[in-house]
């Protein structure tokens, strides 16, 4: 049983962080036995994010080395099947949604202001009322310092949205009438895209990047099926 903890449920999808998501997926991908623990407690985080998971008497952080892990053990079945190009193809989209489209995702929820007035909202009820402004400011500030340092906020909001369009147009493109990204069975990097994806797509209320990605029918109709399959 591998016990996991992340951010509860929120914006109308199972887990609006993406890597959360992400590792959640995977575990339901690989048919794995787990347990949630919601919440947002850092202190017993192995890297002081979220999520981590205990198992075999061992913590470990980062969605994606705690997905290397597992393929390398308990859910080596998840990408045995695919060839060597296919593994390679998979992990440049993976890369693009984790490391990319991720903070075009952070970008319309912390710094547009339409995305932001729905994350004040929905993020911070659970705080008193006294205080639920600042630490809210305090944040905010803290990820608009991050999204400079990484860089996408330096472009303007047009070419932020042009950005975004092209990785939607990626993943539209290659996934065309596929059920999954890989073929006929999703793999681990259905558990990626579906992080993202699902979290652009589907989140409540709509933003201008939830609008954007009503252009790929197809992105749309993948979310409703990783939805159905694992969710419902």
């Amino acid at each position: 049983m591998i016990d996991l903890y992340q951010f509860p449920p929120s914006l109308g999808v199972p887990n609006a962080s993406s890597l959360c998501l992400k590792l959640e997926t995977f575990l339901k991908i690989a048919g794995l036995d787990y347990r949630n623990h919601y919440g947002a407690d850092l202190r017993n985080a192995p890297k002081s994010k979220m999520p981590y998971v205990v198992m075999n008497g061992k913590v470990l952080g980062d969605s994606e080395l705690i997905i290397e892990h597992l393929l390398a053990n308990e859910a080596k079945q998840v990408d045995a099947w695919l060839t060597q190009e296919q593994k390679a193809i998979s992990k440049s989209f993976s890369r693009l949604c984790n490391e990319h489209l991720y903070w075009v995702l952070v970008y319309s929820r912390w710094q547009d202001d339409t995305g932001w007035a729905h994350i004040r909202q929905e993020f911070f009820k659970p705080l008193p009322g006294i205080i639920r402004p600042l630490v809210a400011t305090v944040l905010r500030r803290k990820i608009k310092r991050d999204l400079w340092g990484q860089g996408l906020s330096r472009h303007s909001a047009k070419e932020i949205w042009q950005i975004a369009d092209k990785d939607l147009q990626a993943l539209s493109f290659y996934l065309a009438d596929k059920p999954y990204m890989m073929g006929e069975q999703p793999c681990s990097v259905d558990a990626s895209v579906f992080g993202v994806l699902a979290n652009v797509c589907l989140s409540k209320p709509s933003t201008p990047l939830t609008q954007l990605s009503h252009n790929y029918p197809n992105l749309n109709q993948y979310c409703d099926r990783m939805m159905a399959r694992f969710y419902e």
